[in-house]
């Protein structure tokens, strides 16, 4: 029996000829779809397939909803799905770990052609991953990527130390890992790999040692400080109990950064560039210059929620220092001596930040930061209802791939006897900011905030227009809609959480950091008058299915 590894096919039905002459009706019948994914005869339960409609019947002009549709397999590894006839590229995404290479597949569907079954074979690929030392690497992960590039990249858990791939016949490159990112040591890179029969492959992290100790402010080792090399490769530790530290680095320029564990109130020192090509040893102390005081708000308490940052002048986004203030305002800094630093200091109430620019950490010095008084609470605040539904029902996705997001409908209401002027939470129904401040609070049923696994920033600041600025009338409403939240650090699968949005209205905020004089005078004239207020809504619970994809 010939073995002929890769991804197939398998298509059961009898197979026609296309012909030209097929009408739109045809095609846009629904037809039941169904199959299985095979792992050399084994099922593969959690398998997502993503059907697109191909570019050639993209020209019939199908809805949205036609065009990409997913499944997802069981445990026996079968999926069913409803399909207009067409023909589609089929986008097969693997779980995690399962060492398996997909690539896009071209299918044809039609009442006759309803049964797609995707086998996967192939070559096995295993072996160990070791550390520099010698010792097994107990988790993280190996890849392979056919080349040329354009498939899909397979990728197998290493698990006490092992890892296995399944890989049709071709050149690959391909690369080893760890799990933590702070062992010290680089990714293991091999290219150029020829897989024509069942291999061991074994991957020893090397590189040429960079040691050490860290010093805090005391004079002390500092346990946890982190170190890191960033240059022909990027890799970085943590210091142990004793401050030491040791960085594998393959030869080449590096520049080395030793920065505080958490909170991060002292200046990075940076060392570099410098080539390393033997055995190096650098020592890090991270003394210096102590800037300290409190931050107060005029005529009142001390402003416990403050953050103070000092940040160099030149080159110094890798250097911060800051910190937030304790309940009694009260702050510490410890700095690189002689370097310019610009200070600033963010009320998080007024979603303001001031700056004393370029003053050179000479001295230790207290400071006493005075802060603009209190927002006085807008009749707005009671007056305008705010609630948000799910337009999608109970059940949403945060993203998927080729589909339109799943939405959440907001709406205004004015309860009170004048009216009111607001600024769109947005632009062209996506809150990507503006004057005014939307935020999301996310929460497990039992109560457990989710996290933001990310935050994107546009290079590109809109224009503010007249048209985003309304008006509700005594009794009136208005709604806006917009995706689910994506940027939040969902678990993989379906689990329900408590969405709660904020909204707040601040004519005198700066529109994204754009000068005044490149928006409509009209509608600075109208964000000026709007009416200032700070709105928090219901809380919606829905089912989120999330992929981990995003």
């Amino acid at each position: 029996m010939t073995r002929t590894p890769g991804l197939a096919l398998l298509i059961a039905g009898s197979v026609l000829a296309l012909s030209c002459a097929r009408t739109p009706t045809a095609l846009r019948s629904k037809v039941t779809v169904t199959g299985r994914v095979l792992v050399s005869g084994e099922p593969l339960a959690g398998t997502y397939l993503f059907f697109g409609v191909s570019e050639f019947d993209l020209r019939r002009r199908l809805p949205f909803a036609d065009q990409n549709v997913e499944a997802k397999t069981d445990s026996m590894g079968a999926y069913s799905i409803r399909l207009i006839s067409a023909e589609y590229d089929v986008d097969i995404q693997i779980p995690d770990g399962h060492g398996l290479l997909s690539r896009p597949e071209k299918v044809h569907v039609a009442a006759d052609h309803s049964r797609l079954d995707f086998k996967f074979d192939g070559y096995q690929v295993k072996g160990r991953v070791l550390t520099p030392r010698g010792t097994m690497i107990d988790s993280g992960y190996v890849g392979a990527s056919l080349q040329p590039r354009g498939h899909g990249e397979a990728l197998s858990k290493i698990e006490d130390g092992n890892y296995s791939l399944l890989l049709p016949a071709g050149m690959y490159s391909l690369y080893a890992r760890p799990a933590d990112f702070w062992t010290g040591f680089s990714f293991q890179q091999m290219e150029s790999v020829r897989i024509n029969a069942d291999t061991t492959i074994e991957f020893r992290m090397g590189g040429v040692p960079i040691s050490g100790q860290v010093f805090g402010p005391d004079g002390r080792p500092m346990k946890g400080a982190y170190v890191r090399a960033e240059g022909t490769a990027y890799i970085q530790m943590q210091t142990g109990a004793d401050g030491r530290y040791t960085l594998f680095a393959p030869s080449g320029s590096y520049t080395i950064s030793f920065g505080p564990p958490h909170p991060f109130y002292i200046t990075p020192r940076v060392v570099g560039p410098v080539t390393i090509s033997e055995a190096t040893s650098i020592d890090a102390h991270l003394t210096g210059v102590e800037w300290k005081g409190t931050v107060r708000r005029i005529a009142a308490r001390p402003v416990g929620d403050a953050y103070v940052m000092a940040r160099p002048v030149e080159n110094g986004d890798h250097r911060i220092a800051g910190i937030r203030v304790d309940s009694l305002g009260s702050f510490r800094l410890i700095l690189q001596p002689r370097l310019r630093y610009d200070f600033q200091t963010y009320d998080p109430l007024r979603r303001e930040q001031s700056v004393i620019e370029d003053v050179t950490a000479s001295a230790d010095t207290t400071f006493e930061i005075l802060l603009p008084p209190e927002i006085t609470p807008s009749r707005a605040d009671s007056t305008v209802k705010l609630s948000i539904r799910s337009v999608s029902g109970g059940k949403v996705h945060h993203w998927r791939r080729g589909k339109q997001a799943d939405v959440i409908e907001a709406t205004f209401f004015n309860t009170d006897r004048d009216t009111i002027t607001l600024v769109r939470p947005g632009y062209v129904d996506y809150w990507d900011g503006g004057a005014p401040i939307v935020t999301w609070e996310i929460r497990t049923p039992e109560g457990r905030r989710v996290d933001q696994s990310m935050i994107f920033t546009c290079g590109y600041v809109s224009v503010l227009r007249a048209s985003q600025i309304f008006t509700l009338a005594p009794g009136e409403r208005r709604t806006f809609t917009a995706p689910v939240p994506a940027h939040f650090r969902y678990e993989m699968g379906s689990h329900h959480y408590r969405f709660q949005m904020s909204y707040e209205n601040r004519p005198n905020l700066s529109w994204r950091g754009r000068p005044d004089r490149d928006h409509n005078p009209d509608a600075l004239r109208l964000l000026n008058q709007s009416t200032p207020c700070r709105l928090v809504s219901n809380t919606l619970e829905l089912e989120v299915e999330s992929h981990g994809r995003y």
